[in-house]
């Protein structure tokens, strides 16, 4: 922002601080926020860079990865992956942007044999309490060795007894260069072995694997042995490590089912499943009871809403040994209000006393109107969903078990326009305008006896008519931001 401010020492000095300060109080509640989104260097985000979104808005990203790759996660501004849509990428959104903030995508290749999800790190040169970036399927985070030169070594618990197929690296280094990396592997109480080393032309980001057909030892922990990563002296740390099994070694975890006493979970018991799938469960209450909770593994519900039996509820993706609970309470035949209400500047629908069954989610649309945003919806666990279209958005409460309130509220969405006059004539109205998202503001502009307007300036103002004598009409372009109006008189 520019100000063009009068000649006078004392009254200038005073004029840019009030205008710095007036700028500094404009800025506390911008109108939009910026979010920076960025790939690995195995794909593309779409759009990219620096994203203006306005506050309280959610934003959309589609996310590729590269052929021979997939998308290893996509972190910040609470994204979550809302579906795939053939091969043009899979779609994220943000949650609403209440502040700056960043989204990355990160890749990984698909490699042969079986994904160990249950493997960590458990062990590195230095710097242990960084160590878990490497195994975080994220290639933004870095384990830092904190010990140049090489040698460097990181250490793996695969979780379990594994042939292992094949190891993918993925340094942080400098610089770029010819490398060594020595990798090793033992049983759960043997001596290291070396199963392989790897010798290439490596570069900081960039992904390399190798295969061990001829090894056929199950084995427990795996180790990564750096001696030269890019030249001697040189700097190596690790963004990310992936270890896969032999395809035909199977690989499964025990997911173990039980229910309390009014109902039945089925299946019940000791469950395999493959690692990454999920597993799907009936949950049907006895007569005169009711679902209380299922809970462990990650488990939601995937069935039907409201109160009934044979509610299907189904796990997050398996990756470790987990347990799922189901338990029941007495059933009741009354319902519970939830009494819902939105304060100035929208509405939410339905609202009033509303009558919930006991056990299930009431919805609302909540509206702001013109000039206003979502400022809060509170009450009853209530959550936000999916954005209709303009500002409208759905919520959802949690499970109802009682009596409770939700409120909405909402904030008036308004710019600052900041007018100021020099020595030699007065501009009106002056100070801080607040102007409606749009809309012009129109000044009038009257020199002192004996000067004359030098220049208006700020926000696209232009002239219009005169009003007798000097006097002058102003008015600006239609106002999306915080801007100022400046009047010098000669």
């Amino acid at each position: 922002m520019t100000y063009n401010l009068p000649c006078r020492g004392a009254r200038k000095l005073m004029l840019a601080f009030s205008l710095l300060a007036t700028a500094a109080l404009a800025q506390s509640a911008p109108a939009s926020y910026t979010i920076t989104a960025s790939a690995g260097q195995d794909g593309t985000i779409s759009p990219s860079g620096s994203i203006s979104v306005a506050a309280g808005t959610d934003e959309w990203f589609t996310v590729t990865p590269n052929a021979g790759y997939f998308i290893s996660s996509v972190t910040g501004c609470g994204a979550s992956m809302e579906g795939s849509f053939g091969g043009l990428g899979t779609n994220y959104s943000t949650d609403p942007i209440n502040g700056n903030c960043t989204v990355f995508a990160s890749f990984a290749p698909k490699l042969p044999g079986v994904a160990i999800p249950g493997a960590k790190i458990i062990n590195a040169i230095s710097n242990t309490a960084d160590m878990g970036y490497a195994m975080d399927g994220r290639t933004d985070t870095i384990w830092n060795s904190l010990a140049p030169p090489q040698p460097t070594w990181i250490d793996i618990d695969l979780g379990g007894n594994y042939v292992v197929d094949t190891v993918a690296l993925n340094p942080a280094q400098l610089p770029n260069g010819p490398s060594t990396h020595n990798i090793y592997a033992r049983t759960e109480n043997g001596n290291w072995f070396l199963i392989g080393t790897i010798q290439q032309y490596t570069s900081d980001g960039q992904w390399f694997w190798q295969s061990f057909p001829n090894q056929n030892t199950p084995v427990r922990y795996v180790a990564i042995n750096t001696d030269n990563a890019g030249g001697p002296g040189s700097w190596v740390a690790w963004r990310e490590i992936k270890v896969t099994a032999r395809a035909n070694q199977p690989v499964t975890y025990t997911v173990t089912a039980s229910a309390g006493a009014g109902g039945t979970i089925s299946p019940s018991g000791n469950i395999s499943v493959a690692p990454g799938k999920t597993q799907t469960f009936t949950v049907t209450s006895n007569p005169g009871y009711t679902i209380a909770s299922v809970t462990g593994c990650g488990v939601y519900r995937s069935g039907d809403f409201g109160p009934s039996s044979g509610l299907s509820y189904t796990t997050e993706s398996i990756n470790g040994n987990c347990t799922v609970v189901a338990s029941f309470k007495s059933s009741t035949p009354a319902n519970y209000t939830v009494t819902a209400s939105a304060g100035a500047g929208g509405t939410i629908s339905p609202s009033g006393n509303i009558s919930v069954a006991p056990g299930t989610v009431q919805m609302f649309t909540v509206t702001p109107n013109a000039g206003y945003t979502i400022a809060s919806v509170t009450g009853c666990g209530v959550t936000a969903g999916t954005t209709f279209g303009g500002s409208q958005r759905f919520y959802e409460t949690d499970y109802i078990n009682g009596n409770c309130t939700v409120t909405a509220s909402f904030k008036a969405i308004s710019y600052t326009v900041t007018a100021s006059a020099g020595a030699g004539g007065t501009i009106s109205p002056s100070g801080n305008i607040s102007v409606a998202p749009g809309t012009a503001q129109t000044f009038t502009v009257t020199p002192n006896p004996g000067y004359t307007i030098a220049s208006v300036t700020g926000c696209g103002v232009t002239t219009g008519a005169t009003f007798g004598g000097s006097q002058r009409f102003y008015q600006t372009d239609s106002i999306n931001g915080n801007c100022t109006v400046v009047v010098n008189f000669k």
